[in-house]
């Protein structure tokens, strides 16, 4: 097993999780079997990612997110220092809460409608 840190952890879950997403889709539209290089191209990425975030496309790490502070910077523009403190103060307060769709604790994503979830539950459901 490769043990990822950091930084890379982090983009390798999201790039994950936009792969399973595109995958997802894909089975959905019953394109699946079409469209079986694409889903090779995302696990071939997601080997890559495991040597070194160098070896990703640039276009890639960018959609992956891979600058977590640009991201958190643009999100803090969008809404307003505010309304990001008043977002932070509630994730606070229901990370005991379980998330809806996995019913385990520790949400790190609000919905617009003030739900929080994990993640990774939105991106699959």
């Amino acid at each position: 097993a490769i043990e990822l840190g950091g930084e890379e952890r982090k983009i390798y879950d999201r790039l994950f999780a936009h792969a399973s997403q595109k995958v997802h889709e894909l089975h959905s539209s019953g394109q699946l079997a079409s469209e079986h290089a694409v889903v090779m191209t995302f696990i071939l990425r997601l080997r890559m990612l495991c040597c070194s975030s160098d070896l990703l496309p640039p276009e890639l790490l960018a959609a992956a997110g891979s600058s977590a502070r640009g991201a958190l910077a643009a999100a803090v523009a969008a809404v307003g220092d505010a309304a990001t403190q008043q977002l932070l103060v509630k994730l606070q307060e229901q990370a005991e809460d379980n998330c809806p769709v996995c019913l385990e604790p520790g949400g790190d994503a609000i919905t617009r409608c003030g739900h929080v979830f994990h993640r990774g539950c939105i991106d699959l459901c």
